[in-house]
C-alpha cells in the first residue's frame, strides 16, 4: 500500500476512486475503490496522507450480471423481432419510452431521440392506420395483451407494415397498467404480396362483372391502389392516337377536371413511360428539370401539387395502349418494391383492358367459335352420317344466319356432287340435285376449294335460278367439304333475304365446313371399319364351327353333341346372370371345347375299347393343347376359359390344373355340368343314353364334388321348368 501511495500520489496532490483487485486469504478476491488525500502541516512540516477503502465487490457483481442480462435480452429481441421496446404508463396514461432495442432505426429512419422529439410513438403513425393505433392503445392500458398490424410512416415518406406485439404490466396495488412492453416486426414485404394477391382476386371478380370499358377502367384501379400503400391517389391513362394520352380512370383526385385530361407523350413522367416502355420509379418531380417544369404547367393545381409517382406501362404484345400510375404529395413516397409491384398489376390490367376494348369484336368471334366447337363436338360424338348431317344443318341455320341448307355428296367415279341431306327448303326438289363439277356453283367450290358466295341469284343464268326461284332464294354460299386432301362434299347455304357475307362469316362458314367434312370422313372410315371387322368376325366364326365341324365327323360319337351343349350353356348363363357381352366368348367356348382332340392320335381317340393309363394320361392332356392352340390368337383369348377348364372339378380333383372352387371360371363351371348331362344323356357305342331320372340325380350326387352347388340347383331349377 505504501509503495501504491507514492508511485500514485504526487506531492500536494489526491486521487479518487482507483480500483484495486486483490485475494485475500480468509474472504477471497475482493475489489476495493481507494480515494486519497495529502494533508500538509506547515508549522510541524509534517506530512499526512487520509486514506479511504471501499468494498464494492457485491455491486461490482450485481453490475456485471446486469450488463450481461441486457446484452442477452438486447440479442434474443433482434432474434425474434426488428426491435423491441418498454414503455412507462403514468397515471395520466401517457406512455413515456424507457429504452427500446434492436433496429428501429434501421426500419423508421428515425433515432430513438428523433422520434422521441417528434412526439412519441404517435408520430410515426401512419395517419389512415391511427383509429387502429388508438384501439391498440386502449386495449393494453386495459390490461390486455394484443398484436396488431399498421402502417408507420418512415423519415424519408416511405411506408412501412409493422405487426406489434404488446404485451402490458398491471399492478395490482395501484390498480392500473404500469408498464408495456412490444416487439415489431416489419412485415412489409409480406403485406405486399397479400396486398397483390387480394387486388388479383378483385381484378378477377371485377372482369367478371364489368363488360363497359371505361367503367372496368375505373373499377381495375380503384381495386389496384390499396395494394401500393404509400399511394394517394391512381390515375390510367390510354392512347387516344398515336400521339397523345387520355385520363380514363381515377382514385383519390378530388378535382373532377382530372378525368378526361388529354396530354401528348412528350409530356410528364407518364408520356416518358409511355414512350420508353418500361416501368418508372419518381422520387422526387421537383430534383427532374423535365419533369419540374412539365408539373408547373399543368392546367390542374392537384396534379401540380405532386411530388413522387411509380408509373407502368400497359402492354399489349410490347405495344403500349396507355400506363397506369399512383401518386403521392409527398417526395419519395414509394420504393422499389412498390413499382415491381405495380407493373405486376399493370401486365393485368392491359390484358384486361385490351380484352375488353376489342369486346365486340372478340365477343362475336367467341360466339362463333363456340357454335363451331359445339358442331365440332356433336359431329365427332356419332359416327352416325345421318346425325352428322342433321346437326351440320341445324348449326348452319343458327350461326350461318341462313334460311335453308344442303349438303351434296362427292362421287369420285362419276365426277358428281348428289344430294345427301337438306333442310329449311319448302318443296323436295332438292332431293333430286345431282350435278356435274364443272357445271353448278356448288361444283365450282369443290374445283376451287374455297367459299363460292352470289349476293343476287337473279343474275344467274335460267338454268342457274330455275330452283333458287321456286325457293325464294335471293343470296347463296357454298363450301368445300375436304377432309385430308380429299373432296367429300360440298355445304351449301341459302338465303331469301338480301346478304352480303363480311370476311368473319366466310371464316365461320369455312371452319364449320372444314369441321363437317372431317366428321363425314370419320364417319366412312368408322363405316369401313365396321364392315371390316364384321368380315373377320364372320370369317373366325366360319372358321370356328369349321373346326368343330371337322373334329364332330372325326369323332361319331360327338355328333351334334357341340350344338346342344353351346345353346344349352348360353341358356344356363343368362339365369345365372352372367354379364351379357361375355355371351359370345361363351359361346365360341362352347364349340372350342373339345380342339383339343384334334392333337389326339386317332388310335387313342377312336378306340373301341377302354383306355390304358397312358392312353389317359395322353387324353387329359387335351384342355392344355386347346390352350396352347388359341391362345396365340387375340380374337380368342376371351373363350379360352371352357376349352382349358371344363375338366376341372369343384374339389380340386380335375385337370390339367386341378384348380378348385371358385378357382375354375364361372362359365366353365356352367358348361362343366351341361357337358356331362348332354353325355349321359347320349347314346354312345359302349353304353345305351341314360333316363333323365338318373342323370338328373347323378348330377344332383356331385355337387360340392364334381360341380359347383350353386350351379347346379341352378340347372335342377331350369330343367324342372322346361321338362
Amino acid at each position: 500500500m505504501g509503495k501504491l501511495l507514492e508511485e500514485i500520489l504526487p506531492q500536494n496532490s489526491h486521487f479518487d476512486d482507483f480500483q484495486v483487485e486483490h485475494t485475500f486469504e480468509k474472504i477471497g478476491h475482493r475489489v476495493m475503490l481507494l480515494n486519497a488525500r495529502r494533508v500538509v502541516q506547515e508549522e510541524g512540516k509534517r506530512q499526512l496522507i487520509l486514506l479511504a477503502i471501499e468494498d464494492v465487490s457485491e455491486r461490482k457483481r450485481t453490475e456485471e450480471a446486469l450488463r450481461l442480462s441486457e446484452e442477452r435480452y438486447r440479442i434474443t429481441t433482434q432474434l425474434v423481432s426488428d426491435y423491441a421496446y418498454a414503455f412507462r404508463v403514468e397515471e395520466n396514461g401517457k406512455l413515456v419510452r424507457e429504452w427500446i432495442a434492436g433496429g428501429f432505426e434501421q426500419i423508421t429512419g428515425f433515432t430513438p431521440e428523433e422520434s422521441q422529439q417528434r412526439g412519441g410513438w404517435r408520430a410515426l403513425i401512419y395517419p389512415p392506420d391511427m383509429p387502429i393505433a388508438m384501439r391498440r392503445y386502449k386495449v393494453l392500458l386495459e390490461g390486455k395483451p394484443d398484436v396488431s398490424e399498421f402502417r408507420i410512416l418512415r423519415k424519408d415518406g416511405r411506408i412501412r407494415w409493422l405487426r406489434d406485439h404488446g404485451y402490458p404490466i398491471w399492478d395490482a396495488k395501484l390498480g392500473r397498467v404500469v408498464r408495456i412492453y412490444g416487439a415489431a416486426q416489419d412485415i412489409t414485404a409480406q403485406k405486399q404480396r397479400e396486398l397483390e394477391v387480394r387486388a388479383l382476386a378483385e381484378i378477377s371478380q371485377i372482369i367478371s362483372q364489368e363488360e363497359h370499358f371505361d367503367k372496368l377502367a375505373e373499377r381495375l384501379i380503384q381495386a389496384v391502389l390499396p395494394a401500393v400503400p404509400s399511394a394517394e391517389k391512381g390515375s390510367l391513362a390510354v392512347a387516344v392516337d398515336p400521339h397523345h394520352l387520355k385520363v380514363l380512370a381515377l382514385v383519390g383526385y378530388s378535382d373532377p377536371a382530372v378525368m378526361g385530361m388529354t396530354y401528348p407523350i412528350e409530356w410528364g413522367y407518364a408520356g416518358r413511360c409511355f414512350r420508353q416502355k418500361r416501368p418508372l420509379l419518381i422520387a422526387n418531380i421537383e430534383q427532374d428539370e423535365e419533369l419540374r417544369v412539365n408539373s408547373a404547367s399543368a392546367p390542374v393545381e392537384e396534379v401540380r401539387k405532386l411530388r413522387s409517382a411509380v408509373v407502368a406501362p400497359l402492354l399489349v404484345d410490347q405495344n403500349p395502349m396507355g400506363v397506369v400510375s399512383f401518386e403521392s404529395d409527398l417526395p419519395n413516397a414509394f420504393s422499389h418494391e412498390d413499382l415491381h409491384l405495380l407493373n405486376t398489376l399493370a401486365n393485368t390490367l392491359a390484358l384486361v383492358l385490351h380484352n375488353v376494348q376489342l369486346h365486340e369484336e372478340t365477343g362475336q368471334r367467341l360466339r362463333q367459335l363456340q357454335a363451331v366447337q359445339t358442331v365440332g363436338r356433336a359431329l365427332t360424338a356419332t359416327m352416325d352420317l345421318g346425325l352428322v348431317f342433321d346437326v351440320l344443318m341445324q348449326q348452319s341455320l343458327a350461326q350461318l344466319g341462313a334460311d335453308a341448307v344442303g349438303v351434296l355428296r362427292y362421287n369420285p367415279y362419276l365426277q358428281t356432287l348428289e344430294y345427301a341431306a337438306y333442310n329449311g327448303f319448302r318443296t323436295r326438289q332438292y332431293e333430286q340435285t345431282f350435278v356435274s363439277l364443272a357445271t353448278s356453283l356448288a361444283g365450282k367450290a369443290a374445283v376451287e376449294r374455297q367459299v363460292v358466295t352470289i349476293t343476287d341469284l337473279r343474275a344467274l343464268s335460267s338454268g342457274f335460278a330455275q330452283t333458287f326461284r321456286q325457293e325464294g332464294f335471293q343470296a347463296y354460299g357454298a363450301a368445300p367439304l375436304i377432309a385430308k386432301g380429299k373432296l367429300k362434299g360440298v355445304l351449301e347455304v341459302f338465303f331469301r333475304r338480301p346478304f352480303c357475307p363480311e370476311d368473319d362469316w366466310k371464316r365461320l362458314f369455312e371452319m364449320l365446313a372444314d369441321h363437317a367434312a372431317l366428321a363425314v370422313e370419320n364417319a366412312e372410315m368408322f363405316d369401313e371399319l365396321r364392315r371390316t371387322t364384321l368380315n373377320i368376325s364372320l370369317a373366325y366364326e366360319a372358321t370356328i364351327e369349321g373346326w368343330s365341324k371337322a373334329l364332330e365327323l372325326r369323332d361319331k360319337e360327338t355328333e351334334g353333341h357341340t350344338l346342344r351343349v353351346t345353346n344349352l350353356t348360353l341358356q344356363l348363363a343368362e339365369r345365372l346372370g352372367v354379364d351379357p357381352s361375355l355371351l359370345p366368348h361363351i359361346r365360341r367356348g362352347c364349340i372350342l371345347h373339345d380342339i383339343g382332340k384334334i392333337a389326339i392320335p386317332d388310335t387313342v381317340l377312336l378306340k373301341a375299347g377302354p383306355l390304358s393309363e397312358e392312353e389317359w394320361a395322353l387324353m387329359h392332356q387335351h384342355p392344355r393343347l386347346a390352350y396352347e392352340m388359341l391362345a396365340s390368337t387375340e380374337y380368342l383369348k376371351p373363350a379360352l376359359n371352357i376349352p382349358y377348364c371344363h375338366h376341372e372339378r369343384w374339389d380340386g380333383s380335375g385337370y390339367p390344373r386341378r384348380l378348385k372352387g371358385a378357382e375354375i371360371p364361372l362359365e366353365a363351371r356352367i358348361f362343366a355340368v351341361v357337358d356331362v348331362w348332354d353325355a349321359l344323356t347320349s347314346n354312345r357305342p359302349y353304353r345305351r343314353a341314360w333316363t333323365r331320372e338318373e342323370a338328373l340325380d347323378y348330377i344332383r350326387s356331385q355337387a360340392g364334388k364334381q360341380f359347383d352347388p350353386v350351379v347346379v340347383q341352378a340347372f335342377l331349377e331350369f330343367m324342372e321348368e322346361t321338362e
